[in-house]
């Protein structure tokens, strides 16, 4: 069966109308294009756990605190179509900014809990505008589940809660960080590293790796995250939003011998280029000890 591309909301109904009368259950993935391989895992495991899936393509202009990086967002929609009619996705549906947000357009949904930490403490609004859209996909399409990659947990937690506190019937899945070869966590931004800040972006996913080993070890987490991230400055990057271990379930911050399960967050830059990324910090060693 050919990938159907839907541009409007009338006709993305239709169709899911005749997917209702089916009675096929629909996997949504999310997405703001630029697809890479990340995004074709997320598809792999939408097609083990759904009849149908569904992509969406659009930049949501909402959740860029910044003009000009929202303006200057990767796009490359026929490149994407082409690999996801690869995929066999079932449908792409690819809105335009007046289909989501008409001139009248005025509610707007913000998960209250996780927004003084994190991304959002940096990114003000951002969350507001992830949320908004989420609830929107999620009340047009009504999926039996939605897929994100864990590389945006704080993300990923977030429309969780939204999911529990409006009783959605949606089950929030997540996959694991799709990497590159060096470890660098996919992302559409990468696409925008020149060679130098390439080579440097590697010591991202290293500086993950170093924090998780020494925190098992019984390092304090707040010592060794501020270490690690002067280290960051001072080999060439320009920012360090945060570098901080959390709790995994309720992203708080993680205490000297707390040994509950957590995950390592950071935020750089490099240049003007923001990259985030995430890693478990891996206790069971120390339990069997």
């Amino acid at each position: 069966m050919d990938t159907i591309i839907v541009r409007d909301i009338m006709k993305l109904k239709i169709h899911l109308e005749s997917l209702n009368i089916l009675k096929r259950s629909i996997a949504l993935i999310p997405t703001m294009g630029s697809i890479h391989k990340g995004h074709l895992q997320l598809v792999k495991h939408a097609k083990k756990h759904s009849d149908c899936v569904i992509v969406t393509i659009f930049v949501n202009p909402i959740q860029f605190n910044d003009k000009l990086d929202y303006l200057n967002y990767p796009s490359k929609e026929e490149e994407d179509i082409k690999m996801l009619e690869e995929e066999k996705v079932n449908l792409i549906f690819i809105p335009s900014k007046k289909e989501i947000y008409p001139i009248d357009y005025a509610t707007y949904v913000t998960v209250e809990k996780y927004q003084d930490i994190m991304c959002a403490k940096f990114r003000k609004n951002h969350f507001r505008g992830v949320s908004t859209i989420v609830s929107r996909l999620f009340n047009l399409i009504k999926p039996n589940i939605a897929i994100f990659g864990e590389k945006d947990f704080q993300q990923f937690i977030i429309i969780k809660k939204l999911c529990y506190d409006f009783f959605l019937d949606t089950k929030v899945h997540s996959i694991a960080t799709v990497r590159e070869k060096d470890g660098l966590a996919v992302s559409s931004r990468n696409s925008k590293l020149n060679n130098k800040q390439r080579i440097l972006s590697v010591l991202v996913y290293k500086s993950l790796n170093t924090a998780a080993k020494l925190i098992e070890t019984g390092h304090s987490p707040k010592k060794t995250c501020m270490n690690l991230s002067r280290d960051l400055i001072k080999k060439g990057f320009s920012k360090v939003d945060y570098f901080e271990a959390r709790n995994e379930s309720n992203l708080e911050l993680l205490k000297d011998f707390e040994y509950v399960k957590a995950r390592i967050f950071i935020a750089v830059y490099i240049g003007n280029i923001r990259l985030i990324d995430n890693i478990k910090v891996n206790f069971i060693n120390l339990h069997k000890a």
